[in-house]
């Protein structure tokens, strides 16, 4: 039965961490070198948690021989009972559940006894794949956090392969899904997504990988296996590179090794440090554990309403502190409301905030929002209180290049060793245009040379070609220039267009100048869509008030603009008319 759902779900949970100073649950920090346990479950059994995990851990690093992501320490969070458990779990059944949060991963049990140790194994070593680089097929990553979901410490060793009796049993009594189709299964298909089925695909690829690891066979070419793994390259030839077979032949292997009566596990050596295997233990402050607890209800699926609650309780006990504050702010930036995660920012940061991640935030969402010098600011805070954040470093950066200061968004962009994949189109855009704009028009072509090879959707090759079309101009005279005033001379008359009747009207926001070979197209934003027009003759364009214009090519600084223009398409690529008059409403 549930024990806080409906309305009664934020009075439950509000109920479960009692005010400061007042009687409720007595929370214990116990921090080893990897992880920050908080429990109400008593120091002994808290002690035992954190060790059992830094042993999960070792084992891993030495059986895979692989690298991990540093970090800051996983945190367990370990429950005593059912009631105080159930307002946080994500569903009626689970047992124990990981989440990842904006600043670190959790690992939440019901309490410590070891039927849950393999449900929150399992779900640890999903955190462990992940932060090594791997980007493991889900046969592997499910097959590999069963098979380590029941290790057993014995006698100062790690024991792993005991037989989980209900795979074994599933396997005896079904038809096996074919190997072929295990290999290729995605984090989408039914297979492993659908009741039904998942239940054999998790035993399948338990007995597979318990084969391939501790098989006598298969096991001294386990290293080979996981190179493949890492390298991307197909199971077929990963298979035949490390033992010689095809799948088919491997899928035969794996039949006669689930018939067997005997089975191999192994021991490995589990020696911890002292400071590992004695972790410390002291009492946590109401504030410390209350944010943890509204960590895991924001991260939780339809516990907003319970992490907002608890987040301004902890605000109104402790209106000195910013970090309720920063809880509340990414809490209304998750559902949208841009407004409030503002406010909410701000006053993280007049609080004092010491967090990197929050300035980094901050400055985005002040970025998105068009607040430059803001956003500036608090990207600057994010790079002093965490030198090497490279995310932190690109995005002040990009915030330089808005607010026009391209030599101090350079200086940033250099600062940068590597990128990723998914960043380097961005990076190499934003580092050619500020090249450009600073007049250094080599490196701006080299670096846009860079980027023509990171840009893959029909937008980022658009905007790419813009700017290289920009690189590419030299025009005789000043882009859209009307002061042609020359010594000695008074204005020329401005340049008077013959009206015609039919003009359509365009209203919008400034978006770019394209400059193509002595012509001008324009790009205004109008409401959701971006419509693009063409400037064949800069000199005859009618201007209100007889304003001067001046317009480097390029994006543009955002700013209202009115048209009349005559519907004409193809008169440039892209372009649905011809400017004859242009305006900037106040």
């Amino acid at each position: 039965m549930r024990l806080c759902a409906g309305r009664l779900a934020t009075a439950c949970v509000l109920a479960g961490f009692p005010a400061a100073g007042s009687e409720g649950p007595r929370w214990l920090k116990i921090q080893s070198p990897n992880f920050e346990l908080f429990t109400t479950a008593g120091e002994r059994n808290g002690r035992e948690v954190a060790r059992h995990f830094e042993q999960v851990r070792a084992f891993f690093r030495e059986a895979m021989g692989l690298g991990l992501k540093s970090g800051p320490p996983v945190r367990i969070v370990l429950f005593r009972s059912d009631k105080e458990f159930a307002p946080y779990a994500p569903n009626d059944f689970a047992m124990a559940f990981y989440l990842g949060a904006e600043d670190r991963d959790y690992i939440v049990m019901k309490s410590g006894s070891s039927e849950y140790f393999p449900v929150a194994v399992h779900e640890y070593i999903h955190l462990l794949v992940k932060h090594s680089g791997i980007a493991a097929p889900v046969w592997f990553n499910e097959g590999l956090a069963e098979l380590y979901s029941n290790l057993k410490p014995l006698a100062g060793k790690i024991e792993v392969g005991d037989i989980i009796m209900p795979h074994f049993i599933l396997l005896q009594q079904s038809k096996w899904i074919d190997l072929a189709t295990l290999l290729a299964v995605q984090p989408d298909s039914p297979l492993y997504n659908e009741k039904t089925h998942a239940g054999l695909f998790y035993a399948e690829s338990w007995a597979l990988v318990h084969m391939l690891y501790l098989g006598a066979d298969y096991r001294p070419k386990s290293t080979v296996l996981i190179e493949g793994i890492k390298s991307g390259a197909s199971m077929a030839d990963t298979f035949q590179k490390a033992y010689g077979k095809t799948v088919e032949q491997v899928q035969k292997d794996l039949a006669v090794y689930m018939r067997g009566t005997r089975f191999n596990a192994s021991l490995f050596n589990a020696k911890l440090a002292k400071e590992v295997d004695a972790p410390e233990a002291g009492d946590s402050s109401p504030l410390e554990a209350g944010l943890v607890l509204a960590e895991i209800l924001a991260n939780t699926r339809e516990k907003a309403a319970e992490a907002r609650e608890l987040y301004s309780r902890l605000g109104r006990e402790n209106p000195k502190d910013w970090q309720a504050e920063q809880g509340l702010a990414r809490l209304s930036l998750r559902e949208g409301k841009r407004p409030e995660a503002l406010t909410h920012y701000a006053r993280a940061a007049e609080l004092g905030s010491t967090n990197a991640r929050m300035y980094l935030d901050y400055g985005r969402l002040l970025r998105a929002v068009d607040q430059r010098a803001e956003a500036v600011a608090a990207l600057k805070r994010a790079t002093e209180i965490d030198p090497d954040d490279r995310e932190a470093r690109l995005e002040l950066g990009y915030a330089y290049v808005l607010a026009d200061k391209h030599a101090e968004a350079l200086a940033q962009f250099q600062l940068v060793k590597r990128v990723t994949e998914e960043q380097a189109f961005g990076f190499f855009h934003a580092m050619a245009y500020a090249y450009y704009r600073l007049d250094r028009k080599a490196e701006a072509k080299a670096a846009a040379t860079t980027c023509r090879k990171y840009a893959k959707s029909t937008e980022e090759i658009e905007r790419l070609d813009q700017l290289v079309d920009a690189l590419n101009y030299a025009p005789h005279v000043p882009v859209m220039s009307e002061d042609r005033s020359r010594a000695g001379e008074s204005d020329p008359p401005p340049p008077k267009l013959r009206r015609r009747e039919a003009l359509a009207v365009a209203e919008g926001t400034l978006k770019q100048i394209d400059c193509m070979g002595g012509k001008i197209r324009m790009r205004i934003g109008v409401g959701a869509e971006a419509m693009s027009f063409a400037l064949l003759d800069p000199g005859s364009i009618t201007t209100k008030d007889h304003a001067a214009m001046e317009f480097t090519c390029g994006p543009q600084r955002a700013r209202r603009i009115r048209i009349e223009y005559e519907a004409k398409e193809g008169a440039m690529p892209g372009t649905v008319g011809v400017v004859r008059s242009i305006e900037f409403p106040e």
